[in-house]
């Protein structure tokens, strides 16, 4: 609305009027309710079902992080030199993958007060870490034979077809134009090795976790712009 700048500073008796109350309303959580979401029949049947996922979802984290630490460990006593080309062209890869991120949320470097250089130099040590872990995996899995049969891929492919809903025929034929096939292969050529490797280790709980360091300061400077642009966005509603 048009601001009067004449009325600036005068007093003035404002009157509203309610045009009406509303309250949000809140369903039981009961059998029927449970049936309304279409996950089940019961109210137990739904909070077993999603008690599942959550505690899938919580191993499946453990997982990951079990795996994180015993490679980060055979690093530490394995090290070894690694072709500055290969880090440059992992670097390039993560610096792209941010580029990408980014666009998503409207955003660039320049937005984030954030130039090539300066990501690049923040990426290179996961970029080297990556780049080890990948060499010394491809290493051990030459040695042990580990390989991946055209079965454990087309079993994969079936199973990624059906989580997406997608035709496993033509979901391979795009996978294999588009050069993704080779990729998946080697995913699960690695799922595989680190498989040998954690049954092949003793695995201990880890000690509870230091407190959270700060955010990185590409992360955090995108998390700022990113907030920034939408508040510019209320203020213009």
């Amino acid at each position: 609305e048009r601001i009067r700048s004449d009325l600036r500073g005068q007093e003035a008796v404002l009157t509203l009027g309610l045009r009406d109350v509303r309250r949000k309303v809140v369903p039981e959580l009961d059998d029927e309710f449970a049936r309304d979401t279409g996950d089940a029949e019961s109210l137990d049947e739904l909070k077993a079902k999603y008690g599942d996922e959550v505690k899938a979802e919580d191993q499946e984290q453990a997982e990951h992080e079990a795996r994180q630490r015993l490679v980060q460990t055979l690093l530490e006593g394995n090290d070894f030199e690694v072709a500055p080309s290969l880090i440059a062209r992992e670097v390039e890869a993560q610096v792209d993958l941010f580029k990408r991120q980014l666009a998503q949320q409207g955003l660039n470097l320049q937005r984030i007060g954030m130039n090539d250089q300066a990501i690049a130099q923040q990426m290179r040590p996961q970029a080297t870490f990556n780049v080890k872990a990948f060499l010394l995996l491809d290493a051990i899995g030459k040695a042990e034979d580990i390989n991946v049969s055209d079965e454990e891929l087309a079993e994969e492919l079936k199973k990624m077809a059906e989580e997406s809903n997608q035709n496993v025929d033509r979901m391979r034929a795009t996978m294999e134009k588009n050069g993704q096939l080779l990729l998946l292969r080697a995913q699960i050529r690695e799922a595989k090795i680190l498989d040998f490797l954690m049954d092949k280790s003793i695995v201990t709980e880890a000690p509870d976790p230091e407190p959270e360091p700060e955010e990185s300061s590409a992360a955090a400077a995108a998390d700022e712009a990113s907030g920034d642009a939408g508040a510019g966005e209320d203020s213009a509603s």
